[in-house]
């Protein structure tokens, strides 16, 4: 199984004020131009996220996380990775 897990604290999820706020991300799971998995992250500023994605197979994937919409999105996390 595969578990997309942050640490608390984390920088892309500080608010500028430093108060404590619910903030709502986007993620996708992309291989190749096959999206595999999509939904949303709910955290407060300053928690640990964990959210479970599923048994993938060997390959390369791709995995983003962003947060607004249209011309207001900001990406907070563009990482790949292989599963061996």
């Amino acid at each position: 199984m595969c578990t997309l897990e942050f640490a608390a604290g984390g920088s892309a999820l500080k608010t500028s004020s430093g108060k404590s706020r619910k903030i709502q991300a986007r993620f996708v799971l992309s291989r190749g131009r096959h999206q595999i998995r999509a939904g949303r992250i709910t955290t407060t500023a300053g928690k640990a996220i964990r959210k479970l994605l599923g048994r993938l197979r060997r390959g390369h994937y791709r995995l983003l996380i962003t947060t607004g919409r249209g011309r207001h999105r900001k990406v907070l996390l563009a990482y790949r990775f292989t599963v061996r």
